[in-house]
């Protein structure tokens, strides 16, 4: 398996497509069936076709801090490789927690995002039950973004999938 991977320098973003330029010089076939993905997003494959070097692929949207072009089937020779989007603003272009960034935790999010990846609600940080926790305005945890809300935040750089 080839790959070949972009962090995009604006943090989660908006990525409408990626443009990408093939060899000319040799082995322009390789291209065929290349894969392009946004986080667990794949925005479309390479089709090859004689004579063209420029292959445009519609990402619709997909938000993520890297694009990743992947070749299961052939090595994976590109020229250039061009992403093209916007900064992820509002909620609801933004995830909790990047894959592709680890070392984030999700310290950084303060959207609206309220129910974990599998489906769950979360529950409001003011609130002690169901669970209790130390994540209080006592605590001086408010400034990192908890209230009265139950939107996802990671105020102590733990981390824990759900």
């Amino acid at each position: 398996k080839q790959w070949y991977q972009r962090r995009v320098r604006a943090g989660n973003t908006k990525i409408s497509k990626v443009v990408i330029s093939n060899r000319v010089d040799c082995c322009q076939d390789r291209i065929n069936g290349a894969q392009v993905w946004v986080r667990d997003t794949m925005c479309g494959s390479v089709t090859y076709e004689a004579g063209k070097d420029t292959y445009e692929i519609d990402c619709g949207g997909a938000v993520g801090r890297s694009v990743r072009s992947v070749q299961n089937d052939n090595y994976l020779t590109l020229c250039e490789v061009q992403v093209i989007g916007s900064p992820a603003k509002d909620a609801s272009d933004a995830e909790c927690w990047d894959k592709g960034d680890r070392d984030l935790k999700g310290l950084g999010y303060n959207g609206s995002k309220s129910t974990t990846r599998s489906g769950k609600t979360c529950q409001n940080w003011s609130e002690q039950t169901p669970h209790s926790h130390g994540f209080t305005e006592a605590n001086g945890y408010w400034e990192k973004g908890l209230g009265d809300h139950n939107y996802c935040r990671n105020p102590s750089s733990k981390y824990t999938e759900t």
